[in-house]
């Protein structure tokens, strides 16, 4: 179930990406349209990369560690 998620999320993604690109290309097919138009494509990619990063920096719990057991000289269990 993961991956298909996985695998469905990417494909819309590209599909996404890559009609903004198409859109900023146009009609005429040109060096500069085209890289324009890819240009669009990765910059959205990089800023949806962004917000996913900020999302997981400050949104997303921070794991709690537990406190390591230290055993004393007499054999008990210190926190």
């Amino acid at each position: 179930m993961l991956n298909s998620t996985r695998q469905i999320g990417a494909s819309l993604g590209l599909a996404a990406l890559g009609t903004a690109a198409s859109d900023r290309t146009g009609e005429s097919i040109t060096p500069e349209s085209l890289t324009d138009g890819y240009a669009l494509g990765m910059l959205s990619g990089a800023g949806l990369l962004l917000c996913a990063v900020l999302i997981a920096v400050f949104v997303l719990p921070k794991p709690v560690l537990p406190k390591p057991v230290r055993a004393t000289a007499d054999g008990a269990q210190q926190s």
